[in-house]
């Protein structure tokens, strides 16, 4: 086992290099945004599982885990790598009044008398 730590992928490419391969978008082939949506929302659910995963992992050292939370911290590095792929090829975005409502009503964990108040 080499004691030099292990070089992970970054999830922002480095500028001058094409580290990621550019999506081909040609006007023959146009991008189904749905299977794209569909996509995104697997890598989403994947990457959620490889952090929860990483933070029991962390917790939970032990005898013959010393590469477990490297191992883990590929995982989302790749997993931020493949959202930064599709990122580029969606065309659809998320309406800005959207945004500003989940702003608003983001701390639901409050009682309703202080949502009232404020």
């Amino acid at each position: 086992m080499s004691l030099a730590p292990r070089q992970l992928p970054s999830p922002a490419p480095t500028p001058g290099s094409s580290m990621l391969p550019q999506p081909s978008t040609s006007d023959a082939e146009p991008i189904d945004q749905a299977s794209l949506r569909a996509e995104l929302e697997v890598q989403l659910l994947k990457l959620s599982q490889d952090l929860y995963e990483l933070e029991i992992c962390a917790g939970d050292v032990g005898q013959g885990m010393e590469d477990a939370v490297p191992n883990y911290l590929m995982k989302v590095n790749q997993g931020f790598i493949n959202l930064e792929r599709i990122a580029g090829q969606l065309g659809e975005s998320v309406p800005h009044q959207i945004v500003e409502h989940i702003d608003r009503y983001k701390r639901w964990s409050r009682s309703p008398c202080e949502r009232g108040i404020s």
